[in-house]
């Protein structure tokens, strides 16, 4: 049925080798048809733009198919059962995989939706250099992470790209670095106080954890999201407040501001958390293991540790 459905609209696929059936893109609507999809495994990729998932239903939200016809696509390829299942056995991707696309309690406020620049290609699909894939892996990044989080690499810049998703798996924004001299770049015609990174990502019925960097936010993992700094605009607070609890995970001198943070949100009747991060600069830089054991540690808001943060921060650590 979904391959009816999708050549409908993108006419006859161009087979290739394995199960990959060629298309033209609808995003990016490149000359060649460089849109695979394996229907087997019922994901999509473009070669070209970048854009794709292990899952069919952005591919269908783009081609705009009809909700009814979605919704029995969803019942003939039970996307929805994988959510009954036990989330502490999970692997990440699987965990990730979870998240995707289970609806949020809300419509986004504002959402932005832009292009990736121009010469950026996933690291998957290169040949990408060591220097390159070291550097990721120095950051504390795994081959999982790469590939889920779809980072890309421009060899010509050697700068790495982390793209950001809106809950339809639109882009909406991204920053770069520089591997060579570790400089963040955001896009000049974007505002990030606009967009929620990794929104596709976060469920917020949970506990979504708050940190600084992307860096920091990947390696958390589930369900954590990068504030790009430590400033929390309006659009962000007010989706927090759908959240079921918030942790504050960020960076060790920034106790101050999260201390901030917190009591706003907990005046507003949100149940708020607070991490210290040790020894350790920010959470980017700690193993697993240490990550784990500070979650399991971290230290719920209440109107006396509001109290006693008021005069030092770290007095209730």
């Amino acid at each position: 049925m979904i391959q009816e459905v999708i050549e409908q609209k993108l006419g006859n696929s161009q087979h290739t080798t394995g199960n990959d059936n060629a298309y033209f893109c609808p995003k990016c609507n490149w000359k060649n048809p460089r849109l695979m999809v394996n229907y087997d495994e019922n994901k999509f990729h473009c070669w070209k733009c970048g854009w794709g998932s292990q899952s069919m239903l952005p591919l269908l939200y783009e081609l705009n198919i009809d909700r009814s016809v979605i919704n029995e696509i969803k019942k003939e390829l039970n996307i929805y059962d994988k959510f009954n299942v036990n989330k502490k056995n999970l692997s990440l991707i699987d965990k990730l995989d979870n998240l995707l696309f289970k609806p949020l309690n809300e419509e986004v406020v504002y959402s932005q939706n832009i292009s990736l620049p121009e010469g950026y290609f996933l690291i998957n699909s290169l040949n990408a250099t060591k220097k390159v894939r070291n550097y990721l892996y120095s950051r504390n990044l795994s081959d999982d992470e790469i590939e889920y989080y779809n980072i890309m690499y421009n060899p010509e810049l050697k700068k790495v790209l982390f793209p950001s998703y809106n809950k339809d798996n639109r882009i909406n924004y991204f920053i770069t670095r520089n591997i060579e001299f570790k400089k963040y770049e955001l896009p000049d015609d974007t505002k990030k106080s606009q967009i929620f990174f990794y929104e596709n990502l976060i469920d917020y019925t949970g506990d979504v954890i708050l940190t600084e960097g992307i860096f920091d936010a990947i390696n958390i993992g589930f369900n954590a999201q990068p504030l790009l700094g430590t400033s929390m605009y309006k659009l962000m607070f007010e989706r927090l407040l759908s959240a079921n609890s918030i942790t504050l995970f960020l960076d060790s001198d920034a106790l101050d501001t999260a201390f901030k943070h917190a009591k706003r949100l907990f005046n507003k009747g949100k149940k708020v958390y607070i991490i210290h991060t040790d020894e350790y600069k920010d959470a980017s830089e700690m193993p697993k293991r240490v990550i784990k054991r500070l979650l399991e540690r971290k230290i719920e808001i209440n109107t006396t540790n509001l109290i006693k943060m008021e005069g030092n921060p770290c007095s209730i650590f």
